[in-house]
């Protein structure tokens, strides 16, 4: 099997130059970097230089985080990725890829202060993105966490079947689920 890491490492270093939020393509430049046989130390360091080169950009910190978590720098992880919340958020995807990064990371480490900011960094990007996304992701969270009071007030805009649509059928769910888990209405009565 002949893998070209070279010129992969090219490519996707000119889709990061092209599409320098792309969190994804960040991520595909670790991951090319760790088949490549790349020690961990040095695919940190290559991260931290395109944090340098970015100005600290978003997609950048994220990338480093994932590094750090390679490198078995979990704790150093964790406190990039505390850092997230001094990033500006341009839009609802960037919002997005912070709280899943910030998820998937509090969950890795058990951190509950990194999944609280997940779920405050989603509560602000919905309310500033009005981000149908975010809110789905926030309701489901917050049915997950028992937390019933918040579903309804992420949810209040399906609180009358004149706003229930198909495209928001998760949200009118979680609504039903989180009356009936508050004690305020059966799935019926919803």
């Amino acid at each position: 099997e002949l893998r070209d890491f070279d010129a992969a490492r090219v490519a996707v270093e000119r889709l990061n130059e092209l599409a320098p939020n792309d969190v994804a393509g960040h991520r595909l430049a670790v991951q090319i970097l760790q088949q490549r046989g790349n020690e961990p130390d040095s695919i940190v360091a290559y991260a931290q230089e395109r944090v340098d080169a970015t100005g600290g950009s978003l997609a950048t910190r994220i990338m480093l985080s994932n590094a750090l978590i390679l490198d078995g720098k979990v704790a150093d992880a964790a406190e990039v990725l505390r850092s997230l919340d001094q990033v500006e958020l341009a839009d609802e995807v960037s919002a997005m890829q912070v709280v899943t990064q910030l998820e998937r990371m509090g969950g890795a480490v058990t951190d509950p202060t990194l999944i609280r900011a997940a779920m405050t960094a989603a509560r602000e990007a919905e309310e500033r993105f009005d981000s149908e996304r975010l809110r789905r992701w926030l309701a489901i969270r917050l049915l997950t966490q028992r937390d019933h009071d918040g579903v309804l007030e992420v949810t209040a805009e399906v609180a009358e079947p004149s706003g229930w649509t198909p495209q928001n059928e998760r949200l009118v769910s979680a609504r039903a689920l989180a009356l009936q888990g508050a004690g305020d209405a059966s799935v019926e009565s919803y």
